[in-house]
C-alpha cells in the first residue's frame, strides 16, 4: 500500500496497489500541468480510481475566503470540452489528486508522485512521457 498527503499533511490518502501492473507513472509536459506545478512537467501517478482513498481531511477552515471544506475541487474546462476535477488541500493548497473526464481517461486518478510519503516506492515504474 502506497500512502501521501498534502503538504500540511491534514489530507491523507492511501493507494492500494493489488494490481500494481495498472499503474503508471507519467512525465506531462502539457500547459495545464505546467501551471498545476508552476515547472515545465509534472510527474504523476496514474492508478484505478478504485485504489484511490483519502483517509483523513484537514479540520481546519479554510484561509481562502469563500472555500470552507477542507478539500476543494476545482473544474478545469478545457477547449473541445475536455475537463476534469483537481482536488487540493484548502489549506495549504497541494493537489492531491486529478481525475479526468476524457475518453479513455475516465475511472483514473492522477496523483503527483512528490505527495507519495515514499517516492522511491515508484522509481522502478517505467516512465511515460506525454505531450
Amino acid at each position: 500500500m502506497l500512502t501521501g498527503s498534502c503538504l500540511c499533511t491534514a489530507n491523507k490518502y492511501t493507494i492500494t496497489n493489488e494490481d500494481a501492473t495498472a499503474f503508471r507513472k507519467i512525465i506531462c509536459h502539457c500547459a495545464r500541468c505546467r501551471k498545476i506545478s508552476g515547472e515545465h512537467t509534472t510527474t504523476n501517478l496514474i492508478v484505478p480510481k478504485t485504489s484511490f482513498k483519502l483517509t483523513s481531511v484537514s479540520k481546519w477552515h479554510s484561509l481562502i475566503p469563500g472555500l470552507s471544506k477542507s478539500t476543494s475541487i476545482f473544474n478545469a474546462v478545457l477547449p473541445g470540452d475536455k475537463h476534469g476535477h483537481i482536488c487540493f488541500c484548502s489549506h495549504c493548497g497541494s493537489v492531491l489528486y486529478r481525475e479526468s473526464e476524457m475518453q479513455g481517461l475516465r475511472g483514473l486518478m492522477f496523483v503527483p508522485v512528490g505527495t507519495l510519503d515514499d517516492i522511491d516506492s515508484v522509481s522502478d515504474l517505467r516512465k511515460e512521457e506525454w505531450y
